[in-house]
């Protein structure tokens, strides 16, 4: 299945209205996206708000290290103190890795505003 066919099927199952509206100041690049039917989609550094796209991550260790033991452990035929001894050696290594992977995530992001409203100065204030 590829990326568009399951962008339609969330967006079918989504419900959207018939229209939605783009809140942007008619410039050369909005007009380019027109004419070209391309839509822009911003990378999170280059929003206005410092805190849009951006949450806590907090990891519980203990019950990470805990799941390790009790599920990693049986499921490759090793001891729980093995497992532990794995977990405890590639815990940094592992959180490294993941931390990077979020941050690909990020990096690989864009955001558009849309809306069913086309006349909101709410919206035009905070998005055009």
């Amino acid at each position: 299945m590829t990326e568009t066919e399951i962008a339609l099927r969330f967006l079918a199952r989504a419900n959207p209205p018939p229209i939605l509206f783009r809140y942007r100041w008619p410039i050369d690049w909005t007009l380019d996206e027109i004419s070209k039917q391309q839509i822009y989609a911003a990378k999170p550094d280059e929003l206005n708000d410092p805190f849009e796209y951006t949450a806590p991550v907090f990891w519980n260790v203990d019950l990470m290290r805990r799941l390790f033991i009790e599920e990693y452990g049986p499921m490759h035929g090793i001891s729980p103190a093995e497992a532990a001894k794995e977990f405890d050696s590639s815990y940094e290594w592992g959180m490294a890795h993941l931390l990077d992977g979020i941050m690909q995530m990020r990096e690989q992001s864009g955001i558009i505003c849309l809306s069913a409203i086309p006349n909101s100065i709410r919206m035009w204030s905070y998005y055009a």
